[in-house]
């Protein structure tokens, strides 16, 4: 078992934390699912950002808007 957690942070405050617990590969699913969710509820162009782009924060696990942003963390 693992764990992912994905976390939104306002104005330098966690505004809200999902954990996903199971297989990896699931999890990873769930939790790139909510990260490009909250993306694409709060990044005004969002839907300018091409394949590449989506790929690379995913890839990076972090986005940032204004004094926002949302991460994927995956704990050691």
């Amino acid at each position: 078992m693992e764990s992912v957690t994905v976390v939104e942070v306002v104005d330098g405050v966690p505004s809200q934390v999902f954990l996903y617990i199971g297989e990896h590969q699931e999890i990873s699913e769930k939790a790139e699912k909510t990260f490009l969710q909250i993306c694409k509820e709060n990044i005004w162009n969002f839907d300018e950002y091409t394949e590449d782009d989506i790929n690379a924060i995913i890839d990076n696990g972090y986005e940032q808007w204004g004094n926002n942003s949302v991460a994927i963390v995956w704990p050691n």
